[in-house]
């Protein structure tokens, strides 16, 4: 799946902030605000090895890394990025079309949208055998614990 474009969508903020800096304010010291309109934002999957070199090795299974896509970059267009604000949305393949598929939720990122720095999503195919046994086990009223995902996998 790496060099897949997917679409990210959310309310984040979208300006660029440096890792390890006030995520409240942009590269060029403004004041970030969530935008009044839903955003999206095309995205390309990067390769295991490569991210996890660019998240210092915090990278672990059931987590997918993307970046601004290379011909976004290429043809000098704008960083495109997840951030504060758009945790737990959706990374879409196919959006806008008759086949939407959910491919992630927005999960991290050490800053946003700066130079090369990864956003980080949680991989619902991972996961998937796991949402599955919790949705079959679930009772109305009841507190379950469904096993981790390793020994679900």
């Amino acid at each position: 799946m790496p060099g897949s474009v997917l679409t990210g969508l959310g309310w984040g903020y979208t300006h660029s902030v440096a890792p390890g800096t006030n995520l409240l304010m942009s590269m060029s010291d403004e004041i970030q605000r969530n935008p009044q309109t839903l955003q999206q934002a095309p995205l390309e999957v990067l390769a295991v090895p490569a991210c996890s070199r660019r998240v210092e090795g915090k990278w672990r299974p059931g987590m997918l890394c993307l970046v601004t896509p290379k011909a976004v970059a290429a043809s000098g267009g704008a960083p495109t990025f997840s951030c504060r604000g758009d945790s737990g949305g959706p990374l879409v393949r196919n959006y806008g079309s008759s086949q939407e598929e959910l491919v992630g939720l927005t999960s991290w990122s050490l800053g946003c949208g700066y130079k090369d720095t990864p956003s980080i999503y949680t991989d619902a195919a991972y996961f998937s055998r796991w949402v599955e046994a919790a949705r079959k086990a679930i009772r109305a009223g009841a507190v379950i614990r469904v096993g981790d995902t390793a020994s679900s996998r």
